[in-house]
């Protein structure tokens, strides 16, 4: 958004946000032991305004959960929810951020965090209640949970602590709530991804990831299906068809939902409302070619052949130096470069997100 000055030129009108940000900046700085080199940020930028103000959906009184997911490490999830997350607190929405990669908790990094004075590990201890934990950043309308600091393997996350964390998040105050899980596909990773109300994935132009995405979207829609039918019993059964799917001249998962409607007619309306609750959106990160970008199309032509499954692709984001920077020195991205042209691409991103669009 801009006003003409005196002097005739263009500058930009800092919005009650922005001057939060300049404020909110001096007073982390001041107490939350931030380094040498981190006081050395550049000032706040003011956002310009864009399409997506005219588009933003209304609040409701219980929280939009999204999961950034994927499968492979390195794809850049952690960056892109950090980014979404101040992103939607500029645009005045409160956001709580949630860090879930267990055993490799990395998120405040990006929020220009260094020792973060509250983690899970006090939740999964019992001496904190989930509520108890979101610290303020730098972003006003942002809070932050960081991840269980103190755990070395996803082993010091019992399954009773995160069926517990689990119940917790959504009753958390807040109009969204953002959550970077962890790379892989173990079964924790699955249902914090499943818990969503917007499933989203990050992936890169690269062949092994491609094929991690493929596979943990496979494995996600496995795990929502065993999920669905625990209360019948038949999880265990579903579990040892799949385990000698030879035998049973099983070739993919829609073989298995094809067996199960034969042998249990029953089973048709249970799978055709998980499969139909089951959306995924995805976006490309670490973008360097045009034909980098087309690979969205190809990827969700690919789902809808071999999975029958209409992933929506909402966009991308280029390979910068100035994303590289901001990642390597902890400067919130969308605070400190918030009209170039990646902090752009990540609002088209947005924007495709809550508009429920693809990109073109």
């Amino acid at each position: 958004m801009f006003i003409k000055s005196d002097a005739g030129f263009k500058a930009p009108l800092i919005t009650t946000i922005d001057l939060a940000c300049s404020l909110n900046y001096d007073y982390f700085v001041r107490f939350n032991r931030i380094s040498s080199a981190e006081r050395r940020f550049k000032r706040f930028e003011p956002r310009k305004k864009t399409m997506i103000e005219g588009h933003l959906p209304e609040k409701k009184n219980s929280p939009i959960i999204w999961t950034i997911g994927g499968g492979k490490g390195g794809s850049g999830k952690t960056f892109v929810c950090s980014a979404f997350a101040t992103l939607l607190a500029r645009l005045d929405y409160t956001v709580i951020l949630i860090d879930l990669d267990i055993g490799a908790p990395n998120l405040h990094n990006f929020l220009g965090i260094q020792d973060p004075k509250k983690s899970l590990t006090l939740f999964f201890e019992r001496k904190k209640e989930l509520e108890e934990l979101p610290m303020p950043t730098v972003v006003p309308n942002l809070r932050f949970i960081a991840g269980d600091v103190h755990s070395l393997s996803t082993e010091g996350t019992r399954l009773y602590h995160r069926r517990k964390l689990y119940n917790h998040i959504p009753r958390l105050k807040s109009d969204y709530i953002l959550i970077d899980i962890g790379a892989g596909s173990d079964t924790h990773v699955l249902d914090t991804f499943l818990l969503a109300d917007k499933k989203i994935a990050v992936i890169n132009p690269e062949t092994i990831s491609m094929e991690n995405f493929y596979q943990f979207i496979k494995n996600a829609l496995f795990r929502k299906l065993t999920l669905a039918f625990r209360p019948y019993g038949f999880r265990d059964l579903i579990d040892q068809v799949w385990k000698f799917r030879e035998h049973y001249k099983l070739k993919n998962i829609w073989d298995l939902m094809n067996w199960l409607k034969t042998n249990f007619p029953f089973s048709q309306s249970i799978i055709e409302s998980e499969i139909a609750s089951f959306r995924i959106d995805f976006l490309l990160n670490q973008i360097r070619t045009r034909q980098d970008i087309e690979l969205g199309h190809i990827i969700k032509s690919a789902f809808i052949k071999f999975l029958d499954l209409d992933v929506r692709y909402a966009g991308h984001i280029e390979y910068k130096t100035e994303v590289a920077n901001s990642i390597a020195r902890g400067y919130p991205f969308m605070v400190h470069y918030a009209n170039s042209p990646s902090a752009q691409e990540i609002e088209t991103c947005l924007y495709n997100l809550i508009r429920e669009k693809e990109a073109l």
